[in-house]
């Protein structure tokens, strides 16, 4: 107890130490083991660090116990190797970190097999195509693939430099909705067969590309159409620009009405689409009336506001001037001279919902 110098040792501490008995004999247990306190404590075990005498390095587990030896008070001093046990409840600490960082990141991530089956998805992934986490059992990305011919799957991306995979797809959520996506896939090391996969939600990149696309193509059509319309009559101007509208907002069918000095009156002036062919518009035939009551023609007229109507509507009157029987969606906006209504474009059966988009194009045009 008062010196700390090693009185004996056992064989399987010599080993431990890398050196013989006689050379530990003798010696300061302080100045072998760093970190080591021979009065702390002795109920509870206490690490200290050893240097080998090949210059490997252990970290021992001590307990110390006094006791009397040769009739001097002395410590019995236990060690455990336990560095190999250190190290690998270091090492599933920080696996278990990873694991916990994987599944708690905000970017959709999984692992799969060479079939694309799912081996692993973190909770962003889940939620990204709306899928449960008791269904990723025998689930694969074949399956959230929209198109039959798209390049959808892991097998089938080009591999890049670095063994990184690069592909742009659409997918299809759980709910049905289409979702544009990138997907960046690499080879594991050591893991055979396994990729992982990150998937990037790019729909809103997508849509603002086709946005500015759409911008780009309204704005050069209106400037070509306004340096030629000084050679073109009042019915091409108009037809040209019920054409312009009708394709930047998809509409199948289109229509234009010029306001009458009446409250209320249109004449219809130029329309587009099948029901368009072979109609004769010239200014002694055009269909001239107020169109039905709550229809959204109507409500546009009085409104002087767009209108847009996502359910089927009979044009009662309107088939007078040519117009279907109905009409399953509508989009009404008004034509503006200052504060004096100039007309009206009614655009028709669209696949989807007219949006704001559709509105602001309509108006610029």
């Amino acid at each position: 107890l008062e010196t700390n110098e090693l009185r004996a040792v056992s064989d399987s501490a010599a080993a431990l130490f890398g050196l013989a008995p006689e050379l530990l004999r003798g010696r300061s247990i302080l100045d072998l083991l760093a970190g080591c306190v021979p009065d702390a404590d002795s109920q509870q075990p206490a690490d200290a660090s050893l240097v080998r005498a090949d210059g490997s390095r252990r970290v021992l587990e001590l307990r110390h116990q006094s006791v009397s030896y040769a009739g001097r008070a002395c410590w019995l001093t236990t060690a455990r190797d336990v560095t190999d046990e250190r190290a690998q409840r270091a090492a599933d600490e920080l696996s278990r970190q990873h694991e916990l960082a994987l599944q708690q990141v905000p970017v959709a991530a999984c692992l799969v097999d060479q079939e694309g089956r799912l081996q692993f998805a973190n909770a962003a992934f889940l939620a990204l195509v709306g899928l449960e986490e008791d269904l990723l059992q025998g689930a694969r990305l074949q399956q959230f693939t929209v198109d039959d011919d798209s390049e959808g799957t892991v097998r089938s991306l080009a591999v890049s430099d670095g063994g990184q995979v690069l592909q742009q797809g659409r997918w299809r959520r759980s709910d049905g909705t289409v979702i544009d996506v990138e997907l960046v896939s690499v080879a594991l090391a050591g893991a055979p067969g396994l990729r992982a996969v990150t998937v990037r939600d790019t729909s809103s990149l997508r849509r603002a590309d086709q946005r500015n696309e759409r911008e780009q193509r309204r704005a050069a059509a209106m400037l070509d159409l306004t340096q030629r319309a000084h050679s073109l009559t009042e019915s091409e101007i108009f037809t040209q620009a019920l054409e312009l509208v009708g394709e930047l907002c998809a509409s199948p069918s289109s229509y234009l009405f010029l306001a009458l000095p009446d409250a209320g009156h249109v004449e219809l002036a130029a329309c587009c689409g099948a029901d368009a062919e072979g109609k004769d518009l010239s200014v002694l035939t055009r269909w001239r009336g107020a169109p039905p009551s709550d229809s959204a023609l109507d409500e546009c007229l009085r409104a002087l506001r767009p209108v847009t109507r996502d359910v089927p509507e009979g044009m009662g009157l309107l088939r007078q001037a040519g117009l279907p029987g109905s009409l399953r969606r509508q989009m009404c906006v008004p034509m503006l001279d200052g504060a004096r209504l100039a007309g009206v474009i009614l655009l028709a059966d669209k696949a989807q919902e007219y949006d704001e988009e559709d509105m602001l194009h309509a108006t610029q045009v």
